[in-house]
């Protein structure tokens, strides 16, 4: 069997790592020629322009790297496929049909479920207990094209979104390799449509959607109570309006909160106000029917996880 020519579009460091293990399968001859990733960005507070992990990962092995597309004009005709993980921009129509097999995606989540730029974020937002991979080949809509192969993952009732975006790598890796495996030579993969109907869309999350009412807050550290649908935080309010999708159960104020500290984490993370502060909550966890915040920031400042402190800030005043 002839080496499958294959490019790679990816960004951040979970895709990073599903690249190397690409790189270092033994399975099925893979010959990735080159790497497509974002521009270098300036990192932390002194703005140092650093490389995506993605790019750092494709230096280590040599593979050309570009940046824009009109850097890969007349680069791909040669190629039998490009795959998609985590890139973090749209392929523009008139490249999706020049590799052989086109351009295939992974995208985290069970399609047509949580389409969009945030698909890690959001089953753990909804309490969902699981989720998946799903491999399509891109068309002209963001997420819409037919699936190749899909597989369910399930999500830890504490996991966080970092977590999830390191569990669902390995499982992708697999499920994209065993398609090439048993995929004739010159062959394309069987495909089936979306279930168009039941999509529903994830937002590009922000800094300012980790704000949550700090009475809200403090309530949830004290008892438990049911919640009204304005009540919930911002993402999961318009999720919720717009595809009607919450339950009883997951409307208790300590696990709504504790679920969208799980899929805000590590960034933008979930953050409230009191006497003119900005406090973000680094670290919480549910025990019985109360949220226990174990860590703050404070403005910027130090981590503390200093129990009375949080304690004072947060007990319920009579």
């Amino acid at each position: 069997m002839k080496p499958l020519r294959i490019g790679f579009a990816g960004t951040p460091e979970f895709a990073a790592t599903f690249l190397e293990l690409l790189i270092r399968s033994t399975d099925l001859p893979i010959d990735i020629q080159l790497v497509l990733t974002q521009e270098d960005k300036p990192v932390g507070r002194k703005k140092i322009l650093t490389a995506s992990p993605v790019k750092v990962c494709a230096g280590h092995h040599n593979i050309p790297v570009f940046h824009t597309f009109e850097e890969l004009t007349g680069k791909l005709g040669h190629l039998d496929l490009i795959l998609v993980f985590a890139f973090g921009a749209f392929i523009p129509s008139e490249l999706l049909s020049v590799p052989r097999l086109g351009w295939w995606n992974i995208h985290p989540s069970l399609l047509p479920l949580y389409r969009g730029p945030s698909p890690t974020a959001y089953p753990i937002m909804m309490g969902d207990s699981q989720t998946g991979v799903t491999l399509i080949k891109l068309d002209e809509k963001m997420d819409h094209g037919p699936i190749i192969a899909q597989e369910s993952l399930p999500v830890a009732p504490n996991m966080t979104r970092d977590e999830l975006e390191k569990a669902v790598v390995s499982p992708a890796a697999i499920l994209f390799l065993n398609i090439l495996k048993n995929l004739p030579e010159g062959a394309s993969p069987e495909m089936r449509e979306q279930e168009h109907e039941r999509a529903t869309i994830t937002r590009l999350m922000k800094r300012e959607h980790g704000f949550i009412p700090f009475e809200l807050l403090a309530e949830a550290t004290n008892e438990s109570r049911n919640i009204s649908e304005d009540e919930l935080p911002h993402l999961m309010k318009e999720y919720v309006q717009r595809y009607d999708s919450t339950t009883e159960n997951k409307m208790k104020s300590e696990s709504v909160i504790y679920n969208y500290w799980r899929a805000l984490h590590p960034w933008p993370g979930i953050w409230t106000e009191k006497d003119g502060k900005r406090i973000k909550i680094i670290a919480c966890e549910l025990r019985g029917e109360k949220l226990h915040i174990t860590a703050i920031q404070i403005d910027g400042g130090t981590v503390s996880d200093n129990k009375r402190q949080i304690s004072q800030i947060f007990e319920k005043k009579i």
